[in-house]
């Protein structure tokens, strides 16, 4: 089971990572460190492997124990006296140690290490901003704007075009310059953009449009600041989101949100979240146990179609209770409990079943 279980872990978590290694492609070409990356990368580990690491045990408990049962070393098992229990106590003590493994990093690990990513990661772009920029194509980099340049020859821009507009606001401004440059302001945390043969016109985007609402300003040069990323300091994570934080810190934000008779809806179903995914390994594994044994048959293809359709229902249930975040009166804390409950329940009728028959 380990060996199996080891293999399936290897396999699944490439498969989640795989996603992120395009995106580290993508900004490596464009001038991130590959340092940067790597650890980016590697801090993202702890949280694939808490959604990776249950459905290996399940992948691992169908296989090994259909194989068993194709082979008739389950039925050899119970000839010689050795009970159903005994045969799966040691897959049972093995989905225990997973499962204090999932607690660890589903409550402490992962959102740290989550967090510290993002830090890299806007890091990564407060440094190379520059290279960020990709010739003749709108970036998103900055907050509030986007931004197209035509050229770059090293720091002069040519043919300069940003989008400036606050996030529920009508406001617009569209800025066209032949040329300019950016200057990085480490301790504010801005870049400024020195543009020359500036136009630059103020709109809204309410319907139908107003010609008076609308203005034209045209200057020589011009400079705009432009907010890069929040300044660091001491007290920055208490700002951080509740993705962000590990069980001790989300616990004290839940108090002072209800003490501030603020909804916690949301950070309460993230609480109950982790701790159901920490606890699904022991689920999956009483669930998996019966269908493997059940199975008798040693292909590869029903087993891995058994663990999909049991991994699909389960994290249906994440999916509903997640739509439910935001609806005021419910409790989608209890639906992410639903198919570790059912799981176990079913699991051990299962098996108490197969030992009558024995």
């Amino acid at each position: 089971m380990l060996a199996t279980t080891g293999m399936a872990l290897g396999i699944l978590t490439f498969v989640l990572l795989s996603g992120h290694f395009y995106k580290a492609f993508e900004l490596l070409s464009k001038g991130v460190p590959l340092s940067t990356l790597l650890e980016v990368i590697g801090l993202l580990l702890p949280e694939v492997l808490r959604i990776v690491l249950p459905l290996a045990l399940l992948v691992s408990t169908v296989l090994v124990f259909s194989r068993m049962s194709a082979d008739s070393e389950i039925i050899a098992l119970k000839s010689m006296g050795v009970s159903i229990w005994q045969t799966v106590l040691p897959a049972l003590a093995i989905s225990i140690v997973f499962t204090l493994i999932c607690l660890w990093l589903s409550l402490w690990l992962a959102p740290v290490c989550r967090y510290r990513s993002e830090v890299l990661r806007y890091e990564a772009l407060f440094e190379t901003p520059l290279n960020l920029l990709e010739p003749g194509e709108f970036s998103n980099a900055f907050p509030m704007c986007s931004l197209r340049i035509g050229s770059r020859n090293g720091k002069e821009l040519k043919d300069v075009h940003i989008i400036v507009g606050e996030k529920g606001s009508p406001r617009c401004q569209d800025i066209c310059a032949e040329s300019g440059s950016m200057v990085f302001d480490v301790e504010k945390g801005t870049v400024d953009f020195n543009l020359r043969n500036t136009c630059i016109t103020d709109f809204s985007l309410e319907t139908p449009p107003k010609p008076e609402d609308t203005r034209f300003m045209a200057a020589k040069s011009i400079s705009l600041p432009i907010l890069l990323m929040e300044k660091r300091h001491s007290s920055w994570s208490v700002w951080r989101k509740a993705k962000y934080l590990d069980v001790k810190e989300l616990c004290g934000k839940i108090s002072q949100s209800r003490m501030a008779k603020r909804d916690t809806t949301s950070m309460v179903l993230d609480l109950h979240s982790r701790f159901a995914m920490a606890l699904s390994p022991f689920a999956f594994l009483l669930l998996g146990l019966p269908f493997g044994i059940r199975s008798r048959r040693s292909e590869l293809s029903v087993g891995l179609l058994v663990c999909v359709l049991l991994a699909v229902v389960f994290y249906a249930f994440t999916m509903l209770a997640n739509a439910m975040r935001k609806v005021s009166g419910i409790h989608p804390e209890i639906i992410i409990w639903i198919p570790n409950v059912l799981y176990q329940a079913v699991g051990l009728y299962m098996l108490k079943k197969l030992e009558r028959q024995g």
